[in-house]
């Protein structure tokens, strides 16, 4: 968050932070490329689904990277002082891997 690694998991509300997966291994290349998924879900400590996004790269999922990176948002309808999961998950659409956060 705002170019700081975290140690912690206190995200202000109207802040983002970046989840970075690096040094990736594993995936499927086909002429030098992959073809990755991504989801994310958050979700209130009573199980409540407030964000739900199935596939944020879909027709844009080819991809010739290093990295995989998602940018998480927080504000409305979350509320202060409230814990929350979010659950990202990047797959492989040219294999069977996948990476979960």
């Amino acid at each position: 968050m705002n170019n700081e690694i975290l140690n912690n998991t206190d995200i202000p509300l109207g802040e983002s932070f970046i989840l970075i997966n690096s040094d990736l291994d594993g995936l499927v290349v086909r002429d030098d490329k992959i073809s990755v998924g991504a989801s994310l879900t958050i979700a209130n400590k009573n199980g409540k689904i407030l964000l739900n996004a199935p596939d944020l790269f879909e027709g844009k999922d080819v991809l010739h990277v290093n990295y995989l990176k998602m940018t998480i948002p927080t504000g409305e309808p979350m509320a202060w002082e409230e814990k929350y999961d979010a659950v990202d998950t990047f797959w492989d659409k040219y294999g069977t891997g996948k990476i979960e956060n």
